[in-house]
């Protein structure tokens, strides 16, 4: 593995425990969650699956 840096983001407090929970479930780490997810993305060459607006509005 090329060397390691750290990313800091920001999330609400209960999607941050809801995903650990999740992760946890299937035996990943947040981090190797991240990692894997962006992987998929480098490799896919985008979001590796479809966005859609909700009521006019993003998702966030």
């Amino acid at each position: 593995m090329a060397h390691a840096t750290n990313l800091n983001i920001r999330l609400d407090d209960e999607l941050k425990k809801e995903a650990e929970h999740l992760f946890t479930d299937i035996g990943l780490s947040m981090t190797a969650a991240i990692t894997l997810f962006l992987k998929q993305s480098v490799s896919y060459g985008g979001i590796p699956f479809k966005i859609r607006r909700r009521n006019g509005f993003y998702n966030q």
